[in-house]
């Protein structure tokens, strides 16, 4: 009599939550490389129309607009892909690092904001509920590997407002969440780069 085989919803539960970074650095390699052809394209086929958006986005709103890209998706989970500010700023000749500074700035805020905002509503029963199940898949990771796993959303792909959100619903110490949080520095930079290159 053989035995049946095993059922894969059957796996250990630190199995399923296992934080594996291969799929991520791909998935962040396919990012950047596609950010790259993106910016290329634009730059070759609606290069001055760009420009032109690009210096009034910059004219206008300057390094707080890029900043405010970052800070909204980061802070409330809004699916806003800051890239497109970035790239404005990009087309619109604002300097590499000040591009890098403001959407930092905005970031880490944003996600100060969201571990703050989730520290503070989850007294309230009903919220706490509400937020603990959306940030489900993200809780037994920060339970499991902490500020390993803060880092992995602040650097990869992982979504990084909800890292932050999950962090202050845990509890979390604002100090190391902070501290960790300024990975997103090179995380913009990583990102931007490509962009910059491309659309030259």
């Amino acid at each position: 009599m053989t035995a049946p085989e095993p059922d894969p919803h059957d796996e250990p539960q630190a199995e399923r939550d296992r934080l594996d970074l291969r799929p991520l650095l791909l998935q962040m390699a396919g990012v950047l490389v596609a950010l790259s052809l993106v910016a290329a394209l634009v730059g070759l086929l609606v290069h001055d129309r760009a420009v032109a958006w690009g210096e009034h986005f910059v004219a206008t709103y300057g390094m707080w607009g890029v900043a405010a890209g970052f800070f909204v998706p980061d802070a409330t989970t809004l699916l806003v892909p800051p890239e497109i500010f970035m790239g404005l700023a990009v087309a619109g000749g604002m300097p590499f690092w000040q591009i890098v500074v403001a959407g930092s700035v905005g970031s880490i805020l944003g996600g100060c904001t969201a571990f703050v905002g989730a520290r503070l509503l989850r007294r309230i029963p009903w919220v706490e509920q509400k937020l603990a199940h959306r940030a489900e898949e993200y809780t037994h990771l920060v339970e499991r590997y902490g500020l390993l796993a803060l880092a992995a959303g602040a650097l990869t792909p992982l979504p990084f407002s909800l890292m932050a959100w999950t962090c202050g619903l845990l509890g979390m110490r604002f100090v190391p969440f902070a501290l960790t949080s300024l990975l997103r520095i090179p995380r913009v930079a990583i990102y931007l780069l490509p962009m910059w290159i491309g659309f030259q």
